[in-house]
């Protein structure tokens, strides 16, 4: 009787796993493969949602869900305390340099990182579009005032600094636009909103969807903020810098006139 050699043994084990792979090695392949696909049916879906639905709409079922993931806030992992560290370390003082005594803060969120501060200093508003939100606050924190607002299309009210951190990288042009102009009709010696100085090229996305905007460049046109302020973590794993970037609001209605 003819005996094989051990490494002719070893290469048949190898193609009698590869073709009939066990049960638990099946399921591991199958998941390898449709994940990328799963992504790709979610994405689409998402899409269509966000285009079929109203502003107020796409936030509130982001919301709803928890689509960005966060473990600490539904409003986003930006709402989480590591990555508002820099910006809740260095925001009483920017304040303080700007004289800043009011603030309309849209969008508030569910308040995670921001009620961190002493904001009984200041005539705090916390505005945003989602209903929810903000009856949820008025309960948690009944000494602040909360308000259901549209940045787009809303009367906004009048304030020192109107801080619209983490809200424009999730609107489309238009939505910018209309939001941009409904600002400038409005009373504020301040605008702060985020910007990454380090992006070279602005990109369009549905309103819901999140990208890096550098405000200082096209279709903006910000021009240099009057300050910059650090944002997000000490440990960025983007790359990208994130800041608060503030401007006179004064200054931008002369660029947009």
């Amino acid at each position: 009787m003819r005996v094989l050699h051990p490494g002719y043994l070893s290469v048949i084990h190898s193609i009698t796993v590869l073709e009939f792979p066990s049960m638990g090695q099946s399921q591991s392949l199958w998941q390898t493969l449709s994940s990328p696909f799963s992504r790709y049916r979610r994405k689409r879906q998402e899409k269509r949602r966000f285009r079929g639905s109203s502003r107020e709409g796409v936030f509130q079922w982001i919301y709803d869900t928890n689509k960005w993931g966060s473990e600490d806030s539904r409003s986003g992992k930006g709402s989480d305390m590591p990555h508002s560290e820099l910006l809740r370390a260095s925001l009483p003082d920017v304040l303080t340099q700007l004289s800043v005594h009011s603030i309309l803060d849209l969008p508030c969120g569910d308040m995670n990182w921001i009620s961190t501060l002493d904001l009984d200093r200041y005539e705090y508003i916390g505005a945003d579009i989602v209903p929810t939100i903000i009856e949820e606050n008025r309960e948690k924190f009944p000494s602040l005032q909360f308000e259901i607002l549209d940045v787009c299309e809303s009367v906004l009210p009048a304030a020192d600094l109107l801080m619209s951190r983490d809200l424009l990288v999730h609107l489309c042009f238009r939505d910018i636009e209309l939001a941009l102009e409904n600002i400038f009709a409005s009373s504020f010696t301040y605008f702060a909103c985020t910007t990454f100085p380090e992006i070279t090229t602005n990109k369009e996305k549905l309103t819901g969807n999140h990208r890096m905007l550098n405000m200082s460049l096209a279709p903006f046109n910000f021009g240099e903020p009057h300050m910059l302020v650090a944002d997000g973590a000490r440990q960025n794993s983007s790359g990208k810098a994130k800041k608060l970037g503030v401007w006179q609001v004064s200054t931008l209605k002369a660029l947009y006139t």
